[in-house]
């Protein structure tokens, strides 16, 4: 019970199942507004609040023996796997092209909350978990930031916020089209960029945590 109350506030501020349409909801602003707070700072402090409460639970479970205190790492990380999927899918039919955004930070949040969470479930993965995650948080953040501010450019030129209204803005947008392009590809996780090496720990952590159940 308590691991679900103290879940409820991040899951909510954070935008994970069963809280996550708010946040597509809000895209209304513009684009530096969405930028900071949708993008870096806001949305968040979720996961920024879960990541202090880590040391505690993992110390509660796998040194003092409280079983009960793995539920929280349970939680967090099948709800974020389950939102990070959920979002995923929802930006892939969206139209508004803010709204995509919008739903790809809420599915990047997810792998997030679900390095959190599997730091708790195998002993040794606490400070992996917690680096993989954080990494993840500041590493969305720029690229993401750099896609809203450029979303804001191109909704400015065509007037209109639906994607259908939209394509081949390279030869009148150049730079906004190189940048929009280069922090695609770090969202993507294609290598050199930030967002393969952020994804890639995530993997690799939640790979680690499963080890266990398959040995089983």
């Amino acid at each position: 019970l308590v691991s679900l109350l103290l879940l409820a506030g991040p899951l909510a501020k954070s935008a994970q199942f069963p809280f996550h349409e708010w946040l597509p909801e809000a895209m209304a602003g513009p684009g530096p507004v969405s930028a900071l707070i949708h993008a870096a700072t806001m949305v968040k402090s979720g996961v920024y609040l879960i990541a202090r409460l880590l040391p505690l639970f993992y110390y509660g479970y796998w040194v003092a023996g409280i079983a009960e205190a793995s539920w929280f790492f349970h939680l967090t990380a099948w709800i974020g796997a389950f939102t990070a999927l959920l979002a995923a899918t929802q930006g892939m039919v969206a139209l508004e092209l803010k709204k995509i955004l919008a739903y790809s930070t809420v599915s990047q949040i997810g792998y997030m909350m679900l390095a959190l969470g599997a730091s708790g479930l195998a002993p040794g993965l606490l400070v992996e978990g917690y680096t993989s995650g954080l990494f993840h948080l500041v590493s969305h953040a720029l690229f993401k930031a750099c896609l809203f501010l450029c979303v804001g450019t191109i909704i400015h030129a065509v007037h209109s916020i639906y994607v259908q209204d939209m394509g081949a803005l390279r030869k009148f947008l150049p730079l906004s089209w190189g940048f929009t392009l280069v922090a695609s590809l770090s969202l993507m996780g294609l290598p050199p960029f930030p967002g393969f090496w952020s994804k890639d720990a995530v993997l690799l952590v939640t790979l680690k945590a499963s080890a266990p159940l398959f040995a089983l």
